[in-house]
């Protein structure tokens, strides 16, 4: 199936506050497509987006607003697919998701990514987007890291217009010494040593 041109007015952002989707619909870029089109090493970003939002590393328990980050839009038999990127992974997981500022109403499907580098290609996106095939994982020359992202799939008619979704993250897995193991933690220390000693950063 193909997908759709542009989103149902309807569903447009109705407030100033609120992005333009024109950027994303129609469009997707794959995660090895964009460290190709960054321009440094720390200005990763997905330009098939609004505004060619930048990508986050999220550490403790973030409130990331993924708006400016849907990735992907296609439909099937009517419901409105989004593919919203919140992150770099691995984290340890997707707690909440708000739309519209509400936590997303019952019938809205979630699936949640963590970032891993073994995660594969969404099923539902493949249905909704003729060709879709990315299992954002971004390769670089230091390694790869997956891309903690989730797909929405949005009843017709379940919300009548669409200007913000966000997700509350259970943030970036960090190597502890102490234990030896990559876990969650939220440890400032545990944070900035991950952060000052991942090479893709």
């Amino acid at each position: 199936m193909r997908f759709p041109a542009r989103l149902p007015a309807s569903l447009l952002p109705t407030s100033p506050q609120s992005i333009s989707f024109s950027a994303a619909v129609g469009g997707r870029l794959s995660a090895s497509r964009i460290r190709e089109l960054s321009n440094s090493q720390r200005d990763l970003s997905l330009p098939a987006t609004a505004a060619n939002a930048p990508i986050p590393i999220a550490y403790g328990n973030p409130s990331v607003d993924g708006t400016r980050r849907i990735f992907a839009v296609g439909s099937i038999s009517g419901d409105l697919v989004l593919g919203v990127a919140w992150c770099f992974g691995e984290i340890e997981e997707v707690s909440k998701i708000y739309i519209n500022d509400e936590v997303a109403p019952g019938g809205v499907t979630l699936t949640h990514y963590t970032g891993t580098t073994s995660q594969g290609v969404d099923p539902t996106l493949a249905s909704a987007i003729t060709a879709y095939a990315d299992d954002m994982i971004l390769s670089t020359p230091d390694g790869d890291i997956g891309i903690a992202y989730t797909v929405l799939r949005i009843p017709s008619g379940q919300i009548s217009s669409l200007s913000s979704i966000r997700g509350i993250i259970k943030g970036r897995k960090v190597y502890d010494e102490r234990i030896t193991s990559t876990v969650y933690s939220d440890n400032t220390a545990l944070c900035v040593a991950d952060f000052i000693s991942n090479p893709i950063f």
